[in-house]
């Protein structure tokens, strides 16, 4: 089963959502465990950013890039919520994961 560029672009939301609201159901006593779901949640993010990023420069030239529209709940387009991929959001979203990385390692040395 392959996944589509329009379902990749909520994956930014979702992973950090499931993860927090399981991370709610460990105490301090599983700290360890705390961390390893955290980094790797968080280079999970990293990883579907760099796919998102591909995504949206795809393109022969210089001035094309892919704009992937995705509609939340698939209701029509004045009703829903709109997730746009382009490569502005693209840019954002990678910034975003790779200052992610140290913030995290340096949120656990603490």
């Amino acid at each position: 089963m392959r996944l589509s560029p329009e379902h990749l672009v909520i994956a930014p939301i979702l992973i950090p959502f499931i993860v927090g609201a399981l991370l709610l159901f460990f105490d301090d006593r599983e700290r360890r465990l705390k961390a390893i779901l955290s980094i790797l949640s968080v280079f999970a993010l990293f990883a579907i950013s760099m796919a998102l990023l591909r995504i949206a420069h795809a393109g022969s030239a210089a001035n094309e890039g892919q704009i992937v529209v995705y509609l939340l709940g698939n209701w029509p387009s004045p009703f829903a919520i709109n997730l746009v991929l382009d490569r502005l959001s693209s840019m954002m979203l990678m910034l975003t994961s790779v200052l992610a990385i140290p913030a995290l390692i340096f949120s656990l040395g603490q």
